[in-house]
């Protein structure tokens, strides 16, 4: 019977482990910080040294270049799959981009010039799950949120003080802030104002909204309005909303419906994730189903992007280790 609980024991702690992934840097780096992930949790997007990156498992870390003549860039945002990416690349300003394996990485459209100093410092920062609507900002004589949609990725420009920093998964909902009050535009419902602070993401319908009100964190939905879920920032959450993940000063969280808040170190400690070793300061994004977070941290004295893998226990490896439980007792009475 011993045998038959340590067999059965030493079975599931293999189907648990699972460690964190530092990403590590480009060549001529010496950092790297993780902005965001795929619905789907493949595709990790971020940025080490002055480029954007793109990583998997399969390709492991991957320059994406730059717009021509600019010397810096920076990934935000990735559609479901990983297969388009969105962010901004600088020469003297900055200019929002679009990128995917087979075009690269293209400037997106910039709006006609309406006021004296022009139009300047576009960026792109939220992607639907289908990679078809767009969102963030730029700056003309004020701030204005920015949508690329269809057909073609074609501009609309919000009111003056507006910035967006997110969109839903099914592209309907945009989150940002009005001046310094949280926004959030919908197709159905126009804009409406949820309070004091600004938003940096949406789950999948648009149905919940996360970022900063004040000094404190939030998560916001239609039947509890805004919830403070502590200090800092709340950054992103998965597809239903349970799960948002975040920071505080240099310190990672995750919050859940069920647990409330946890420090993120803890939070994947409990799930079966080894992070020894790691300093987690920020998370960044997490995957549609909440089993991905990605932010950035300090392994080994370097400062790098993470990917927290939660593994989630094998159907074939617990009915294996019932068998092998089985013929043990079989054996032995």
């Amino acid at each position: 019977m011993k045998n038959a609980i340590a067999l059965l024991l030493l079975i599931g702690a293999s189907v648990q482990a699972q460690t964190i992934i530092g990403i590590g840097v480009l060549p001529g780096s010496t950092f790297s910080y993780a902005y965001g992930v795929s619905g789907d949790g493949s595709t990790v997007v971020g940025v080490s040294g002055t480029m954007a990156f793109r990583w998997t498992t399969g390709s492991g870390i991957q320059d994406l270049g730059k717009l021509a003549g600019a010397s810096l860039a920076g990934a935000y945002a990735a559609n479901y799959d990983g297969s388009i990416i969105v962010g901004d690349s600088t020469k003297s300003q900055s200019r929002a981009f679009k990128w995917s394996q087979s075009s690269g990485m293209e400037a997106l459209d910039v709006p006609s010039s309406s006021g004296p100093w022009g139009w300047s410092n576009t960026m792109a920062f939220g992607i639907s799950s289908n990679g078809l609507s767009i969102s963030g900002y730029g700056l003309d004589t004020s701030y204005h949120s920015l949508k690329w949609g269809a057909p073609s990725y074609s501009l609309s420009i919000g009111q003056p003080g507006s910035s967006s920093w997110g969109t839903s998964g099914n592209g309907q909902v945009t989150v940002g802030a009005l001046y310094d009050r949280i926004y959030k535009w919908s197709t159905i419902n126009g804009a409406q104002d949820l309070g004091d602070g600004y938003a940096r993401g949406a789950n999948y319908d648009g149905s919940v909204i996360v970022g900063s009100s004040g000094v404190n964190a939030f998560r916001w939905d239609e039947s509890g309005g805004l919830q403070i879920i502590g200090s800092g920032e709340a950054i992103s959450t998965s597809a239903d909303g349970s799960i948002v993940v975040g920071h505080a000063g240099s310190s990672a969280f995750a919050w859940t419906t069920n647990d409330g808040r946890k420090n993120l170190s803890q939070y994947l400690s409990d799930l079966g994730v080894d992070v020894s070793g790691w300093s987690l300061e920020k998370a960044e994004g997490i995957s549609y189903d909440g089993s991905t977070i990605v932010g950035q941290g300090v392994y080994d004295g370097t400062r790098q992007a993470f990917v927290a893998m939660i593994p989630e226990p094998s159907s074939f490896s617990l009915l294996l280790a019932g068998g092998l439980v089985a013929l043990i007792l079989r054996k032995k009475y």
